[in-house]
C-alpha cells in the first residue's frame, strides 16, 4: 500500500489511513474524510463602494413616485 504524505486522512468507516479526492473524500469508499476549504465568492474588503453606491442608486429611483 502507497500512501503519499500530506495526502491522506484517518477514515473512520475504512477505519484505515487513506487518501483522499480533491473533494475530500476517501478514495476507497467515497465518505467525506478530509474538509476542504470553501471559497468565497467576495469578502466585505472586495466589494467595491462604487459598485454598491450604483447599486442602491438605482433601486431609489425605481421606489421613487414621479
Amino acid at each position: 500500500m502507497k500512501v503519499t504524505v500530506g495526502n491522506d486522512e484517518f477514515c473512520p468507516k475504512c477505519m484505515e489511513w487513506r487518501e483522499y479526492d480533491e473533494d475530500g473524500k476517501c478514495k476507497v469508499c467515497g465518505r467525506r474524510i478530509k474538509k476542504m476549504a470553501v471559497q468565497i465568492r467576495k469578502t466585505t474588503a472586495e466589494y467595491d463602494l462604487n459598485d454598491f453606491v450604483a447599486e442602491h442608486d438605482d433601486e431609489i429611483e425605481s421606489s421613487e413616485p414621479e
